[in-house]
């Protein structure tokens, strides 16, 4: 058993992981303020201009013309909560960063300050990303592009949140 652990050693070796903070501005606190500033006339609009150049090409999985309509306005107004949670996330960077000294605890001190929640990754590496949610790959990237020196991301766009990380902890590579 000990020869044939020494022989495979590097197939129970960790690779490096990291651990982050991170706050998720969800685009669905966005949705209703997204269609109010869009209209739903101009909403229904949209959408018919948009089925009338695409078709059925447009939503595949839609059974009738009136049900891919209503899926392209949905996605309309998806896209504008999105934008008004991107906004958002600008915005609480922006606070972010005129912190001093700048050091990762900031972000939860300044999402506590603003009303949002905090949470902790469980930590993860390069190829597997976050265990906790369906991350984006540029979630991982950057998780694993910061440091002591620049511990905060940039906002990070999901396909239902805007993301921004702050480094919790890097944890090197283990047999």
């Amino acid at each position: 058993v000990a020869q044939f652990y020494t022989n495979y050693m590097a197939a129970y070796r960790e690779p490096d992981r990291v651990q982050v903070y991170y706050i998720a501005i969800e685009a669905s606190n966005f949705l209703a303020a997204a269609e109010q500033k869009i209209g739903k006339t101009n909403v229904t609009l949209q959408a018919a201009s948009y089925y009338n150049q695409h078709g059925m090409e447009a939503v595949p999985d839609a059974k009738t013309p009136e049900e891919a309509k209503a899926k392209i306005a949905e996605l309309i107004v998806h896209q504008g909560a999105l934008a008004a949670a991107a906004e958002q996330a600008k915005a609480f960077v922006t606070d972010l960063y005129a912190m001093d000294p700048v050091k990762p605890e900031n972000l939860v001190s300044l999402a506590k300050q603003k009303g949002l929640a905090v949470r902790t990754s469980s930590p993860f590496s390069a190829t597997t990303g976050p265990v906790e949610f369906s991350a984006p790959t540029e979630f991982t990237k950057s998780a694993f592009k910061l440091n002591t020196d620049s511990p905060f991301s940039k906002p990070i766009a999901g396909t239902d949140a805007i993301y921004i990380l702050a480094l919790a902890g890097q944890l090197p590579t283990a047999i």
